[in-house]
Order: C-alpha cells, then structure tokens, then sequence
C-alpha cells in the first residue's frame, strides 16, 4: 500500500484534516514527523467528519498523494501524506466557524523547499475561498473519523 501511495500523483496546495487537539498542545514553530498514513480532504466537511469538530488543520504541501481520481470514494477528494513527512505547525486563527491551524510540510532534502511558493499568505487567502466553495449538506462518508486526528504520535 506504502508502494502504490509513495507512486500516485502528488498534489501541491492546500488541504484539511479535522482535529480535536488542544491548542497548547500544538506550539507554534514546532515540528513533528508522521507516523502513519494521514489522510486530507480538499473538502472541509470531509475533514470534519460533518461537523463532529470545528477544529482544522489547512496542511499547504507538494508531497501528498492525490488519491481523487484512483480513490474507491472520489468524493472524499482525498489527499495523503505518508508516514515520515515532516510538518510544522503555524499560526492558528477563526476562519467562519473553524478555528484552524496552518501546518508547513517540509522536506530538507528538495530545493526549494514548499515555503518558496506556498507561503502563510498564499494559504490563508487562499482558505477563504477553498471553504466557500464547498456545496451546502453533508458529505457522503463512509467513515466519518477517518479524517480526524493528530498529524503524528508525540
């Protein structure tokens, strides 16, 4: 699974993931390595389990797997990060109803790095818009947690 995940298209931009962390817990600047597979959603509702947080990470990155078109649930519009991808948290401010966090994915090893083009500005612009076009309802989930939870172990 690993195999295939590491060889599908990779996606650069903005996606989320529901959480339920408590703000002291995150830090500001810190840094963690994920453990295990982390699965995004372009789709705020996906990432939230339908509203079970209001609590976001908005992930900008060019290192996850864009599963949309080979996911057996397209409409989750899933993006995922593999375990060992390096993240950072940022700030965290309300955007609507959501209180998110922007989180960097960094790779050491490429040049330049994600922040020479996705940058805090470019994302939280950019998140506005992103929410704004979800269709009003639920989503269709086939498991409402899957996109809810920690970025990695600590």
């Amino acid at each position: 699974m690993l195999r295939g995940l590491s060889e599908a298209p990779r996606f650069a931009g903005l996606s989320l993931r529901g959480h339920r962390e408590r703000p002291e817990a995150l830090g500001y600047g810190r840094s963690l390595v994920s453990t295990w597979i982390c699965a995004t959603s372009l789709d705020v509702r996906v990432a939230t389990g339908n509203g079970l947080t209001d609590q976001v990470f908005a992930i900008y990155g060019d290192g996850g797997a864009d599963l949309r078109t080979l996911s057996a649930a397209p409409e989750e519009r899933e993006i995922t990060y593999l375990p060992g991808t390096m993240f950072v948290y940022g700030p965290t401010e309300q955007v609507d109803r959501w209180r998110v966090t922007f989180v960097e994915q960094v790779d050491l090893h490429r040049q330049p790095d994600v922040r020479a083009r996705l940058t805090h500005e470019w994302a939280a612009g950019t998140l506005p818009a992103m929410l704004a076009a979800v269709p009003a309802g639920p989503a269709a989930l086939r498991h409402t947690e899957k996109f809810i939870g920690p970025l990695a172990a600590t």
